[in-house]
């Protein structure tokens, strides 16, 4: 262990940073500020976190550390435990494997990320070295696959910019070449005694043979430089160039593209909202047509006599019925009552069978007089009611009415897919290309090329 001096001064500065901890804790809690404090008067060295007063105890950071101003730092020491987020960027630390973190770790610049990338780059390599071996991409592979092809439209587009330099024809012939000679010293090789020196001397060219392949491959590149990425770009598929991180490609069909471009604009509208768009022509009018339906129903079935006057009412077919023979009943004793006069010549006799029919008259005209219409609206008085009223408000003055934020009623698929269309599929990212990939079988697949990072 490296020895860490302290002057007088510097010790009492450090001494008063610490504070008591409890005797049976198996951490030693310290708050982010303090650390920062002690790896500052401690000159950055790990080792500091290692001093008697810790008592052999890892550190407990009791919040969110941030060390990306200290870029001189090379470890964590002895930290067990950050109770939040770790922010190492730019300094040298290469190691934090000892040290568990609650949160996220942040770590662009340092050592731990460019060994994460150098293998993540190699771990690319060894795929596409495993998709040359097998030929997967080639052209006049019957069996290449979609994503094959893709890929092969991607080269070309890249030869074409010149972003790579494709492997010439005799170049090709040469690799092959010795690609077979390789594969013939392999097959010698293993009738071979494997202690022999002639053994060990066909190995040897074996080994000149792949240096001189590697040499030829060095500066140039085929379609397997192509990597494809775990992830698409909406509806197209997404490719990465070895020796060319941080530059990333969609490719995809027309359709894909243009279904690419419908996913982007609802992404775009989603992020920035709909404001400074004509969004009111988008306004999806059956959805508010159907929530106008449900308001103006409900609201008529709770106080049915807002909605409807005596007017609306009528009598049912049994009571139209009753009603017409009611009146007809009362013509009837009218007219007998006025033959009377001609039937009968006695006043008191004439009087008395007046009377009678009159009191007969009286009581079907208060029958009739009782025959009312159901003031309860009928389904079918709803369902007209409800109707009528949709049909006489159009759905934008009713949101408005209603004092409802229209964009929430906007049929967004539909604003995208006008939005996409008229933009076309640059809308992206901008310049797309174009590329026809035509096979041994001389089949022509067309697809769209563009860089989106």
């Amino acid at each position: 262990m490296r020895k860490v001096i302290l002057n007088e001064e510097q010790f009492k500065r450090l001494i008063k940073l610490l504070k008591e901890q409890d005797e049976d804790d198996e951490f030693y809690r310290i708050s982010p500020e303090d650390y920062r404090k002690l790896m500052k008067n401690g000159y950055y060295a790990p080792e500091v976190t290692m001093i008697k007063k810790f008592k052999g105890k890892p550190l407990f950071i009791t919040g969110n550390l941030k060390l990306s101003d200290m870029p001189k730092l090379i470890g964590l020491g002895n930290v067990a435990y950050i109770d939040g987020n770790l922010d190492i960027s730019y300094t040298k630390i290469s190691d934090i494997s000892k040290t568990e973190v609650k949160g996220y770790v942040t770590d662009s610049g340092t050592p731990i990320e460019k060994s994460r990338i150098a293998k993540e780059e190699k771990e690319k390599r060894d795929l596409a070295d495993s998709r040359r071996e097998d030929g997967e991409w080639d052209l006049d592979n019957p069996n290449i696959d979609d994503e094959g092809l893709m890929a092969n439209a991607l080269f070309q587009y890249l030869v074409s910019q010149r972003t790579l330099d494709e492997m010439d024809e005799d170049t090709k012939e040469e690799i092959e070449s010795l690609k077979e000679r390789i594969e013939q010293l392999v097959q010698q090789g293993a009738e071979l005694d494997p202690n022999s020196e002639e053994r060990e001397e066909l190995y040897n060219e074996i080994d000149n043979l792949q240096e001189e392949i590697d040499d030829l491959t060095r500066d140039v590149a085929d379609v397997y430089y192509i990597i494809p990425a775990k992830y698409g770009h909406y509806e197209m598929t997404q490719f990465e160039v070895v020796g060319h991180r941080g530059k990333e490609y969609a490719v995809g069909t027309m359709a894909d593209a243009e279904k690419s471009a419908v996913e982007y604009v609802k992404s775009l509208l989603d992020d920035i909202g709909l404001e400074g768009f004509d969004f009111e022509r988008y306004i999806d009018k059956d959805q508010v047509r159907d929530e106008m339906r449900e308001y103006y129903e409900d609201s008529i079935r709770d106080s049915p006599e807002s909605w409807f006057d005596s007017d609306d009412f009528a009598l049912t077919d049994e009571q139209e019925e009753r009603k017409e023979e009611l009146e007809n009943y009362i013509g009837e004793l009218e007219d007998q009552q006025n033959e009377l006069e001609n039937e009968i010549e006695d006043p008191d006799e004439y009087s008395k069978k007046y009377d009678e029919i009159q009191e007969l008259i009286d009581k079907a005209q208060d029958e009739l007089d009782s025959l009312e219409p159901n003031t309860e609206p009928t389904e079918e008085m709803i369902e007209d009611k409800v109707e009528s009223l949709v049909d006489s408000e159009e759905p934008i003055d009713y949101l408005r009415n209603m004092g409802v934020d229209l964009k929430y009623y906007v049929d967004i698929d539909e604003m995208a897919e006008d939005i996409a269309d008229s933009e076309g599929i640059g809308i992206i990212n901008g310049d797309y290309d174009e590329q026809m990939v035509t096979t041994s079988d001389r089949q022509r697949h067309r697809f769209v090329v563009m860089r989106i990072n």
